[in-house]
């Protein structure tokens, strides 16, 4: 869709820009999105703003999940920080730091129908 496509291009420009890490923070099935947006906007008031973004991608078996990520990071070092100041209701989630670059590989292999 062209918020999938935007959501890439955007992350792509950010790579470019420096950003090397970023925080998957909760995912979920992808055909309860309607529901994960919401719970996705709830957990993001409880942090301090920074960027943040749906993702859309499937596992290894092809079955589509979707993701939120929060914040870019220009290293595993600012990343490991920002999560240790983490609130307790959103650090129980268990937050992991992945790199940007597969993040990206993995949106780019999956193409939401909606």
């Amino acid at each position: 869709t062209k918020h999938h496509a935007e959501t890439i291009a955007q992350l792509k420009q950010l790579k470019r820009q420096g950003a090397t890490h970023t925080i998957h923070l909760i995912s979920d099935v992808w055909r309860s999105r309607d529901a994960f947006v919401e719970l996705a906007h709830a957990k993001l008031r409880a942090l301090p703003t920074q960027s943040a973004y749906l993702v859309d991608y499937q596992l290894e078996d092809g079955r589509p999940r979707i993701a939120l990520i929060y914040g870019t990071y220009s290293g595993l070092d600012a990343a490991q920080l920002a999560v240790k100041n983490f609130p307790e209701e959103v650090a129980h989630y268990k937050p992991m730091l992945k790199r940007l670059d597969s993040v990206i590989l993995q949106m780019e292999k999956f193409q939401p129908s909606e």
